[in-house]
């Protein structure tokens, strides 16, 4: 089963107060070059990163990556535009679509790969709290690619598939690594003290 990794970074970090948490550094590191390098090193096989065209540093930091980079043109880009024009991007022998989130530091390439494990053709696969929480990322099988065109605004994927009650399978990762996401200023100083996994 050939799997394309997804990685929506069209987001405009509005909540951030000015700043583009996308290329705010750890370690040296842009957080979303940071996260598409472990999406690389993870079993996906090929990787797709969605980018407002309006924001081209976030472009410049991926560059000289193995990656497919789309720059998107939108008035208002929402979760679900990137979504959308990913999946356009699929190749016809790809059996499934891994989501991505680049604002979420706590997810390794080991998590990302216990995800791919436990693939299955007919079952949507999401990462999840110790405690059974779902949360990201999350692993679409080609069988439901069709729903990505019922999805709107900030919506994803995952509440439309709960609604319908499709099988779902939850893989457990450790701490906070499937909720944790970077959204405020405080988001960001909160996780820089706590520093739970290695960058």
């Amino acid at each position: 089963m050939r799997i394309t990794g997804l990685v929506p970074a069209a987001g405009r970090s509005t909540r951030m107060r000015g700043v583009d948490k996308l290329l705010l550094a750890v370690n040296g590191q842009p957080l979303l070059r940071r996260s598409v390098l472990r999406l690389l090193a993870s079993g996906v096989d090929h990787v797709v990163v969605i980018i407002d065209a309006q924001f081209p540093l976030r472009y410049e930091c991926l560059a000289d990556l193995d990656v497919e980079t789309v720059r998107i043109h939108a008035a208002r880009p929402a979760l679900s535009t990137s979504l959308k024009r990913g999946l356009k991007c699929v190749e016809e022998d790809i059996a499934g679509l891994l989501i991505h989130l680049p604002d979420m530091p706590d997810i390794t390439t080991a998590d990302i790969n216990k995800v791919l494990a436990a693939r299955s053709p007919d079952c949507l696969v999401r990462g999840a709290s110790p405690e059974g929480e779902p949360g990201h990322p999350v692993l679409v099988p080609r069988c439901f690619f069709h729903l990505f065109a019922t999805i709107t605004g900030d919506q994803g994927l995952v509440q439309v598939m709960k609604k319908g009650n499709y099988p779902t399978r939850q893989v457990p990762l450790a701490g906070r690594h499937s909720h944790r996401d970077l959204d405020t200023p405080e988001d960001w100083q909160s996780w820089q003290k706590s520093q739970d996994v290695p960058v």
